[in-house]
């Protein structure tokens, strides 16, 4: 095997090995999106829903909702106030 073979084949594998590895961090939903998607949400009962929303309230409920949905065995402690 020439050496330009070699760089070529080195080359090649390590480039390979650094789309694997990409692939694994990269997010499956882009979380901007998703955030968007709640803000959007929350605007527009803030503007159109007839009676007036606790915002804090529905966030802290949503939050709780995701983290049940994730994991339904866990338990969720609120801060007292």
């Amino acid at each position: 095997m020439t050496k330009s073979t070699t760089y070529y084949l080195l080359f090649f594998t390590l480039f390979f090995f650094s789309l694997q590895a990409s692939a694994q961090f990269k997010p499956k939903v882009d979380p901007a999106k998703t955030t968007l998607k709640f803000n959007t949400l929350m605007q527009l009962l803030n503007y159109y829903y007839v009676e007036d929303i606790d915002q804090p309230k529905l966030t802290d409920e949503a939050i709780v909702a995701v983290l049940k949905e994730l994991d339904p065995h866990s338990v969720t402690f609120r801060k007292m106030k």
